[in-house]
């Protein structure tokens, strides 16, 4: 049952994130045009974080509450114990491409609980995740990205054990996890954007916001990133019209729970589906809340209350719920909960109440985010449950989601991936599909003056359903950013092609460089005395936070030519210069025809603002 299991810690405190922004921008990727002094300066070029680093860590994150039993939080000495970032170098959030911004992913997060001397008690790495389920959660104020929250769920792997006898808690997750890892779940909501406050004066909390969540054990053979259980979140919407971002009517996001009928209870994760009031504020009062089960008959019975209202409850809790809270569930009650409807109900006095129903039959799938160049092979693992079991049988249909309106739709490069119409279920549940990719060509173009420039790749998304259920929770989409054939000269020199690939790195990443208007021999200069140190970080796997470049954004195929210009040394030990000449400008293309629009507007702005730009529509 992964975090929601027991037994299981609650953390809260504050998360530290900066990624830059000025590839937000497509603009920003002609070279020709870039004008740094705006391009990197968060006032005059609307980038309001162009130096970020892609940092992620942990502030002040705190033990809130242990939880051995159905008996409830006990008082263990772990309570109060810091959970903290480490590694030599911080851990990175990226997003996948500057068209898909609402699957950012976290790379080499080290975690560890220390106590008050700093002794470590037990520390782990995360697996990289992507987040989900993104919404428009606070109500009442905050601006940007302030009032959006999503979740990451992962293993915590390669653990390493200290002292804990004195914390009957840890031994027993010492003990769960055995040569296994842990699971680990956190919320992120109520991240500053603003570089000064109010008052002009710098703001404290920028780059910075809320994280809540769980550690718990991990079940072998379960999902990595999805819970398979009860899932819950009843809208419907037509494939891909809706982007997350949004607010659903009822004003609860999509949520799981497992029926753990040993124990006869219900065991729900509310962390990153009730609303806050302000946005990274306490939960929002939306009434008495219950969770019901409905009878094939229609009729329904309550099982139990959530008490949502004490005070500090989501950092004690984060949102994770045992019900009912003080008694098992006898046998004919726990045949009830899994024959039947589960619902959450809020109900308001003189108000219609609010349900939340779960979904019967539910696909979703583990790992949902993918870098592809030519030729590479992808394989998605969907899970499909019914009122939480394995689904045997069934066929889960896959369709790619298209640019809205007819001539965008008309020249999206539909080539570039290929994935099955539809894979079926084995005995476990699970359906496995190979996606793979082709060149998509160079879609993704602009016009600067008389040319053409383009961004690299196409991503693609992939929204998937059981045959006959319509997919309620815009955020169940595949997400692959496929990369265009990319060859330099052979073999590559600084003037032949490698100068023209890191200025525009450079260009888009400003604080890796600080060059002038120009990457210029001097540059080169640079780069040949730190040859062994470029090639060091460029050599390590995609998973390492030291990998560079930082932000994921070059293809294997720059990548590996940047390493053979780097390793194949000239007859003076340097990477191979070439010969000058002067730079030509692109081939010029036809002038833009009359009313033709421009393939990739500006997306200046953070996730808020990604999720109103995106507009898909099925094919």
């Amino acid at each position: 049952m992964s975090y929601l299991d027991l037994p299981r810690l609650h953390f809260a405190g504050t998360f530290f994130s900066d990624p830059s922004t000025v590839n937000n921008d497509p603009g920003n990727f002609d070279m020709d045009a870039f004008d740094r002094a705006i391009g990197w300066d968060p006032e005059r070029g609307g980038s309001w974080n162009p130096d970020g680093r892609h940092a992620f860590r942990f502030e002040g994150v705190t033990v809130r509450s242990a939880v051995l039993d159905d008996t409830g939080p006990t008082a263990d000495p772990v309570v109060g114990l810091r959970f903290v970032t480490r590694g030599l170098v911080p851990a990175k959030l990226v997003d996948l491409d500057t068209d898909q911004q609402l699957v950012s992913e976290i790379f080499g997060l080290t975690l560890a609980l220390v106590d008050a001397v700093g002794a470590i008690l037990v520390e782990g790495t995360m697996r990289p995740a992507a987040f989900t389920d993104i919404w428009r959660r606070g109500t009442g104020g905050g601006g940007g990205d302030e009032a959006a929250c999503a979740a990451y769920q992962s293993p915590l792997g390669d653990l390493r054990w200290g002292a804990t006898s004195s914390s009957p808690l840890l031994q027993r997750l010492r003990d769960a996890a055995g040569d296994g890892p842990l699971s680990i779940k956190f919320n992120l909501d109520g991240y500053s954007m603003g570089r000064t406050g109010p008052d002009g004066a710098p703001n404290p909390r920028f780059a910075r916001g809320r994280v809540v969540g769980t550690l718990g054990p991990a079940a072998a053979g379960e999902p990595a990133h999805t819970v398979l259980g009860r899932q819950f979140g009843s809208e419907v919407h037509p494939p891909g019209t809706t982007s997350p971002g949004f607010r659903p009517a009822t004003g609860v996001n999509y949520f799981p729970g497992v029926l753990d009928a040993v124990a006869g209870r219900v065991r729900l994760d509310l962390g990153n589906a009730l609303p806050v009031r302000p946005a990274g504020g306490p939960v929002q009062d939306i009434g008495e809340l219950v969770l019901a089960r409905r009878a094939g008959d229609g009729s329904v019975t309550d099982i139990a209350t959530i008490d949502y209202r004490a005070p500090a409850w989501y950092e004690f809790t984060a949102g994770v719920v045992d019900l009912p809270a003080d008694r098992a569930l006898d046998a004919d009650e726990t045949t009830s909960a899994a024959d039947g409807t589960l619902l959450l109900v809020a109900r308001r006095p003189g108000l219609a109440p609010t349900v939340v129903e779960e979904v019967p039959v539910h696909v979703r799938a583990d790992a949902f985010v993918a870098r592809l160049d030519p030729g590479d092979q992808w394989t998605v693992h969907l899970h499909v449950t019914r009122r939480g079991q394995p689904l045997a049988g069934a066929r889960v249909s896959l369709f790619l989601l298209l640019p809205d309106g007819p001539d965008a739709a008309a020249n999206f490069p539909v080539g570039g991936l290929a994935f099955p119409a539809s894979v079926t279920t084995d005995a476990t549940g699970t359906a496995t599909a190979a996606l793979t990719a082709a060149d998509p060509g160079e879609p993704r173009f602009f016009y600067s003056g008389d040319r053409r420039e383009h961004v690299d790749g196409q991503v693609y998304l992939v929204s998937y359903q059981v045959e006959g259920v319509a997919q309620p929770n815009p955020s169940n989409v595949l997400s692959v950013l496929v990369w265009s054939a990319y060859a330099p000269d052979e073999p590559p020199t600084w003037h032949g092609s490698m100068r023209e690939l890191l200025t525009r790195y450079g260009n888009l990443f400003p604080w890796m460089t600080k060059f002038g208007p120009r990457l210029d021999t001097a540059v080169y200069e640079q780069i040949a005395t730190q040859r062994e140190d470029v090639v060091h970080v460029l050599s390590r796997d995609v998973d390492d936070p030291r990998y560079m470049p930082v932000s994921r954004d070059m293809s294997t195929a720059r990548r590996k030519a940047l390493l053979t210009w780097l390793t194949t040394l000239g007859p003076d030990g340097r990477p191979l210069l070439g010969e000058e000449a002067a730079r030509p400008r692109r081939e010029a293309a036809a002038p833009r025809p009359a009313g033709e629009p421009d393939e990739t507007a500006s997306t200046l702005g953070g996730k808020t603002a990604a999720a109103r730009r995106r507009h898909i529509a099925p094919r």
